[in-house]
């Protein structure tokens, strides 16, 4: 894989979602990163500016398949059965 050519989805926005993040803008082949989560109204407002990525915020699941991963980082009592 090149130098920015991953795109990254991450399920969740705070805690633990918002770690790797942070974590996942620093790698030097990430391109973008999509956050997921049921309640878009959420997101709203979250800073990312500072990154160095793209991140857009979505609440829309159907199409995982357009990434290149997708970090689960909601809290497990979320997690479908």
């Amino acid at each position: 894989m090149s130098r920015n050519t991953a795109k990254i989805g991450i399920i969740g926005h705070l805690n633990h979602a918002a770690r790797m993040l942070r974590l996942l803008a620093r790698h030097t082949s990430v391109q973008s990163l999509r956050v997921f989560h049921p309640d878009a109204s959420k997101l709203v407002g979250l800073q990312w500016k500072d990154l160095a990525v793209d991140v857009e915020p979505t609440s829309d699941l159907r199409d995982p398949f357009s990434l290149d991963g997708v970090v689960i980082a909601s809290p497990s009592n979320t997690h479908a059965a």
